[in-house]
């Protein structure tokens, strides 16, 4: 693999970032979850539902990770036009699903090639 000069930009652009993340206030988080109301309801809604399964802590630590790409696709013209729907969420979702289990499933083939059955121990 190789890393380019953009790959480096883009790590300092998201380690700004997680700074910045790091070190919010109120204020930040109220007008940032206006804003993203406004412009992606829907990713605001998925924050929102975290907070019934999830302790105050780990749900901090989430709204820091939903700030985090938030403030990283921001720039973007389609992020603030484009809205994301709950149908085009679950369908994405599906697939990140259907990839994970497919590569959890490759991996279990490989480890099963290339253990030696007890048996022969």
């Amino acid at each position: 693999m190789e890393i380019t000069d953009n790959d480096l930009s883009e790590v300092t652009e998201v380690t700004v970032l997680a700074n910045k993340i790091d070190n919010i206030d109120a204020e930040y988080v109220n007008s940032t979850s206006d804003e993203i109301f406004q412009r992606q309801p829907f990713f605001l809604t998925v924050l929102l539902g975290y907070r019934l399964d999830t302790t105050p802590i780990e749900l901090e630590e989430i709204m820091k990770i939903y700030f985090l790409i938030w403030e990283y696709f921001r720039p973007y013209s389609n992020v603030q036009t484009k809205k994301v729907t709950e149908d085009y969420f679950e369908t994405i979702q599906s697939k990140h699903i259907d990839m994970l289990q497919y590569a959890e499933g490759e991996i279990e083939d490989k480890k099963n090639k290339f253990m030696v059955p007890t048996s022969k121990i």
